[in-house]
């Protein structure tokens, strides 16, 4: 019969749909289909291939020899194999099957499919690496595969570079990501001599999964840290992180938390955001890098809200200081943009406590402010041009012991001119606006703390100002503003600005009081990054570069980042690293060590993580 031939099996007569079978020559006996010579089979999502088959129509089960068989989970070689297609089961003999995703490998002499996502097998080699000669891998007697789930296997051998390593009666290789069980240690030396962690991770349901790590420092003794998270739903979920152990050098107790939490279900809302330390120097002794033990203050901000109600807490305790200053309780009541006519009208109402004192509860210095902002906004589009403007209006005042004090006022005013231009440069468009921008205000009274931040700025202001976007087909490769104004304050400059052109990437954010450059650069095998910070007296640059070896050192890939103060030509913090990952991307071991302002002895790490 001629390849081209096909058999189709009557409608409805296999549960889960139509049989194809195509060959060089079909045989119909009986209750069985025979097909001998360039076999293709279809089931469904499934499909195979074969020198020969033998298919009985009444058990419904397949017979296949010298084939492949494939499904959504992944692909089957094998010397014999056969098959329930309505229970959706089957044996392999000296089989070879690879996942979907090209990193799972089991080869074995024998194998079932139990369930559609079930595998057993017998004298196998498990691997979830593509390589051909893969970093390490599993030989067991039998092992029982869940896929996207876990690996079990008996009476096994770690391989590491095809050679039999380590002995283990039985084990487990998770296959997700979200599992519990012990994952790769830590090891480090600095200040605190040897440095050991045990990392564990369980998971707690769907949306929940904590990781515990035991460490022990040789100087300090021990210490455990916990990391909890939680995502139960797009609006919903946060992470909580804390430490506590006994200090050898203190002779005491020590610890810090971190938590942030977020809640919003209709007009509801909630979230909390601080840390905390148990003592001034907690950082100072315990901080990952450099920056993260100078930080210089502690802070904790709630946040509980109803429709346009909004409730806030906030403390700030700095480092080196016991005291704390505190806003208790603080009430916004916001009314939503409103339309009358041309105008787009918003208002809003605060109350705040503010205080200073000890402790959270030992309250000194206990005040209240009040006050009001109105906004007022227009605009009209002239052809081309655009204009622009907008009124702002904001009292407030101070509770003092004879009553309230005389209202601090503010009005400001704001208008512009624009102009939308736009350029079709080759395969990218540009767009922006041009404009003249104008501010003023009036003040009136003196009160230390402003409560609305949309005030805060210069008495006048006037200048040209450009906004603008640079299209790609898909993607903004260059967007930014950028403002020139005089003011009372002097030249007042402003620029925002993000790009990714190619190889290049960058952000810019400066004005008068903050100033912040990132530049970085790759080509996929060299990475160089650089970048600056500039605000009041401090000033400090930082600057890294990583590089993937060529040809038979591609696996390795050194790297070396420093941080200086410009203000005081001092070197805060630098070191090299060196890693090794495997070609398939299945294990990474990295190596290293940073010098530090505030250490005499460089810190040295050692990591392994295992995919």
């Amino acid at each position: 019969m001629p390849r081209s031939s096909e058999v189709a099996l009557e409608e409805g007569e296999l549960e889960e749909g139509q049989l194809e079978l195509v060959a060089d020559t079909l045989q119909l006996e009986e209750e069985r289909i025979v097909g001998v010579g360039g076999v293709t089979l279809r089931f469904g999502d499934q499909a195979g291939t074969a020198a020969s088959f033998t298919y009985d129509r009444r058990s419904r089960e397949l017979s296949l020899l010298d084939g492949t068989w494939s499904r959504p989970e992944g692909s089957t070689r094998f010397t014999e194999a056969h098959l329930d297609l309505d229970a959706d089961t089957g044996l392999v003999v000296r089989a070879r099957f690879e996942g979907s995703d090209g990193r799972l490998q089991l080869t074995g002499e024998r194998a079932w499919w139990d369930e559609p996502r079930r595998l057993r097998g017998e004298a196998v080699e498990v691997r979830t690496c593509g390589c051909e000669v893969p970093p390490w891998s599993v030989e067991a007697r039998s092992v029982d595969v869940v896929l996207d789930e876990e690996i079990r296997f008996r009476g096994g051998w770690i391989r590491v570079c095809a050679r039999r390593l380590v002995p283990v009666p039985l084990g487990s290789v998770p296959l997700s990501g979200r599992r519990s069980g012990l994952l790769p240690p830590e090891v480090g030396y600095g200040r605190d001599g040897l440095l050991l962690r045990q990392p564990a991770a369980l998971v707690l349901g769907p949306h929940a999964d904590l990781r515990l790590e035991p460490e022990w420092r040789s100087a300090r003794s021990l210490r455990g840290l916990l990391s909890l998270r939680n995502a139960t739903s797009p609006h919903d979920g946060g992470t909580l992180r804390a430490a506590a152990g006994w200090d050898r050098v203190t002779g005491s107790a020590r610890g810090a938390a971190q938590v942030e939490q977020g809640h919003a279900q209709g007009p509801w809302r909630a979230a909390v955001s601080g840390d905390w330390w148990s003592d001034a120097t907690y950082l100072s002794d315990y901080g990952g890098d450099f920056l993260s033990r100078r930080a210089p203050w502690s802070e904790v901000l709630a946040v509980a809200g109803a429709g346009p109600l909004r409730l806030e807490h906030q403390s700030v305790r700095f480092a080196g200081a016991e005291g704390l200053d505190q806003r208790p309780l603080g009430a916004v009541l916001s009314a939503p943009g409103l339309a009358l006519g041309p105008l787009q009208v918003a208002a809003r109402a605060r109350v705040d406590t503010l205080a200073r004192g000890a402790g959270s509860l030992a309250l000194e210095d206990v005040e209240a402010r009040g006050g009001g902002l109105l906004t007022v906004d227009a605009g009209q589009e002239l052809g081309p041009v655009r204009l622009e403007g907008g009124l702002r209006g904001a009292a407030w005042a101070r509770e003092e012991a004879a009553g309230w004090s005389e209202p601090w006022t503010e009005l400001r005013g704001r208008a512009a001119l624009r102009l939308d231009s736009w350029a079709d440069l080759g395969p990218l468009r540009a767009v922006g606006d041009w404009g003249l921008e104008a501010e003023v205000a009036e003040v009136e009274g003196a009160v230390d703390t402003v409560l609305f931040d949309e005030l805060a700025g210069p008495a006048w202001r006037l200048g040209p100002a450009l906004r603008g976007r640079l299209l790609a087909a898909a993607a903004v490769p260059l967007a930014g503003e950028a403002r020139l104004g005089w003011s009372d304050r002097g030249l007042w400059p402003e620029a925002t600005a993000r790009a990714g052109l190619g190889q290049w990437s960058g952000r810019l954010q400066a004005d008068p009081a903050i100033q912040d450059l990132r530049l970085g650069w790759s080509d996929g095998r060299l990475a160089l990054e650089a970048g600056t910070l500039r605000h009041e007296s401090l000033w400090q640059v930082g600057a890294g570069a990583g590089w993937q070896l060529p040809g038979p050192l591609r696996e390795l890939r050194p790297a070396y980042r420093g941080l200086a103060a410009v203000d005081t030509w001092r070197l805060l913090s630098h070191g090299p690293s060196l890693s090794w990952v495997s070609r398939c991307d299945c294990v990474e071991a990295g190596l290293a060590a940073a010098w530090a302002a505030d250490r005499a002895v460089p810190d040295v790490r050692l990591d392994l993580r295992v995919y």
